[in-house]
């Protein structure tokens, strides 16, 4: 593996980074590139971290219950459940401000562009993403116009790969 630091290296390099040193200055203090300072530290935060267990004040405590989600028969006392985020049946933050969303897609502004107008002019609080699948979902509503353009015979030629 001729792509790989040497132990020695990859321990300097988060020794560094856990002494708060950015990803730039440890890779100019170690001579390596910066990308590969940063691979290293991801890599080192993504391995095998130990399991998190919390016990209550009595150890004999046994685990939680299970989450109820929708379509399953909800225990007595027990919280609603939440609606999965791919129900259909959840509502978008989006759906108050459709009408304002439709005519700006009419109009051919793009999602930015809503997004930004309907933060400034509405107080919209969800974030562009959100708006980003509202506009595509409604977007597979709307057909492209046609226009025709009718100009005077001798006024406009179309040449392909051609010249005159």
């Amino acid at each position: 593996m001729a792509n790989q630091l040497k132990m020695a290296m990859k321990q300097a390099i988060l020794a560094l980074a856990q002494r708060g040193w950015s990803h730039r200055r440890i890779a100019q203090e170690l001579d390596v590139h910066r990308e590969t300072v940063a691979r290293y530290v991801r890599l080192a935060g993504d391995e095998a971290k130990p399991a998190k267990v919390t016990l209550g004040a009595d150890a004999t405590e046994g685990p939680k219950p299970a989450k109820v989600t929708a379509g399953t028969e909800a225990a007595v006392g027990s919280k609603p459940a939440k609606v999965p985020p791919g129900n259909p049946a959840a509502q978008s933050r989006c759906e108050p401000f459709r009408e304002v969303i439709q005519k700006k897609l009419d109009l051919g502004l793009s999602a930015q562009r809503i997004y930004q107008d309907l933060v400034v002019e509405q107080g919209l609080t969800a974030s562009y993403c959100s708006v980003k699948r509202f506009v595509r979902r409604l977007g597979k509503d709307s057909t492209l116009p046609f226009r025709r353009m009718e100009c005077e015979p001798g006024h406009e030629a179309q040449v392909d790969f051609g010249s005159l």
